[in-house]
């Protein structure tokens, strides 16, 4: 089921991020609100079948959670709704407003849409947390806008010279990396990465913090290592290379695991 959802908004990402204009955007996160297959009709050929996939799938999902007694699996729809929400604030606040003069104003917009709270939501979803949990998590509290924050940040700075490189001669969306540099009068992206770095680690003591206190009252812990791992698993994509873009990266990892284990 995660895999399926991960899928969905790793390719989200990409059409809000990449290949869509802001008016296809526009109309693409109308009809993720409506979530109705007539809604279809309005989309641009390339999303439509995309889009029936998506209802078609989280439907599916629905009903088997329903069968094992899961209580929240309308929660699965009111996620992925949101996502696209943040998806496009983003996208439209890149197209229509001023460049970010801290790195700060630049997380209001793309924390969000980094969809660091929407995955461990919906893994809290999938194994049976109650609504009380959910509700909390999708409030951003401390730990999951710390989560949050390492998610943003790390992506950018470990695909900003590929992204550089990529679009080399073309407009590029300003990271928090430039934001970085506008705020502290940078003229080295390398001071802007040490100082990113900083703040990933800084974030990491915030989820350690709230982790320790959160852990003997509510959500219970086990529900709090869903939050901590999901940020674990960022910080294996992006700590040395952008291995989420290129996962022939992983390759080494992935055949220790599974083709040669120790």
């Amino acid at each position: 089921m995660l895999t399926k959802l991960f899928t969905f908004v790793s390719i989200f990402d990409d059409i809000y991020d990449s290949y869509s204009t802001l008016e296809e955007s526009k109309l693409l996160t109308i009809a993720i609100e409506r979530w109705d297959e007539q809604a279809a009709e309005q989309l641009p050929g390339y999303m439509k079948f995309f889009y029936n996939k998506v209802l078609e799938t989280v439907k599916d999902i629905e009903e088997d959670l329903k069968h094992q007694g899961n209580k929240n699996a309308d929660y699965i729809k009111k996620l992925l709704i949101d996502a696209t929400k943040c998806y496009y604030n983003e996208a439209k606040w890149r197209e229509e407003g001023d460049a970010p003069a801290t790195v700060e104003e630049h997380l209001l917009f793309s924390m969000p849409s980094s969809c660091c709270m929407h995955v461990p939501a919906l893994a809290l979803v999938a194994i049976g947390a109650t609504s009380d949990v959910i509700d909390w998590a999708m409030t951003y509290p401390k730990i999951i806008r710390a989560s949050c924050v390492v998610g943003r940040v790390i992506n950018d700075v470990a695909s900003h010279e590929r992204e550089r490189d990529q679009y080399s001669g073309q407009q590029q969306v300003m990271s928090t990396v430039e934001a970085c540099m506008e705020e502290n009068s940078y003229t080295a992206k390398e001071d802007a990465y040490n100082k990113l770095r900083e703040l990933i680690e800084e974030s990491w003591m915030d989820i350690s913090e709230e982790h320790l206190r959160l852990a003997a009252a509510q959500p219970p812990a086990p529900l709090l290592e869903v939050v901590v791992d999901a940020t674990r698993m960022l910080d294996f994509l992006y700590k040395d290379q952008d291995a989420y873009t290129l996962p022939q990266a992983l390759k080494r990892v992935a055949d220790s695991i599974y083709v040669d284990p120790i």
